[in-house]
């Protein structure tokens, strides 16, 4: 009975291992058979993609070939902004004329005390001539009379006259200068013209805004 089974198991045991080389042997040949199918699909894919291209050549494109050179290359950016000083100051005539000139534009820089205009100052420019005029004779006078002096000659009454005059025609005429200078309308500080508000031939007065 012993003897059976066990030439039972062994003829099972057999054929289970013949059943699975055999299962092995077959899907192995499928795969080779897929393979050389799919060589020969290739063989003829590619024969029939040249067949087209050589039925069907596509159209030339022209070219051309240039060197690439460097070249300067500008982006602009347009952007809206409101800009704001440090200082903002007017500059104010200090006498009432008429605008003669303008010296400077907006958008130009100009430093402290610079002339930005000038007004018409011609009866002043007059006064100083005949002050000129003035101060040169009592000068003259004043340098005679102290050298007659210096020679013990005249009174001492006649050089302090001469000279009281001399030294008032002297302050007469630098106070016809410093008018002058009020005729001219200078920036109060170093900055840029933001804005002119006068016109040459336009009457101003003292202490109206006319330059910003």
């Amino acid at each position: 009975m012993k003897r059976s089974v066990i030439l039972l198991l062994t003829t099972i045991i057999l054929a289970s291992c013949g059943s699975g080389e055999q299962k092995q042997d077959n899907a192995a040949a499928k795969l080779d058979k897929l393979k050389k199918e799919r060589a020969a699909l290739d063989e003829k894919i590619a024969k029939l993609e040249a067949q087209v291209l050589k039925d069907n050549p596509g159209k030339a494109v022209a070219v051309s070939v240039r060197e690439l050179q460097p070249v300067e290359f500008n982006s602009y950016i347009e952007v809206q902004a409101s800009v704001s000083g440090d200082e903002n100051v007017n500059a104010v005539p200090q006498a009432m004329g008429v605008v003669k000139a303008i010296h400077v534009r907006p958008g130009q820089k100009v430093g402290r005390g610079q002339i930005l205009a000038t007004l018409d100052a011609a009866t002043v420019e007059q006064q100083i001539k005949a002050q000129e005029a003035q101060l040169t004779l009592v000068k003259q006078v004043y340098e005679k009379q102290e050298k007659l002096w210096s020679q013990n000659i005249g009174s001492e009454i006649q050089l302090l006259q001469a000279k009281a005059n001399y030294e008032s025609s002297q302050k007469q005429y630098e106070a016809l200068l410093a008018q002058r200078n009020m005729y001219t309308i200078a920036s109060p500080i170093s900055g840029t013209v933001d804005a002119i508000n006068l016109k040459i031939g336009e009457m101003i007065n003292p202490a109206m805004p006319v330059l910003g």
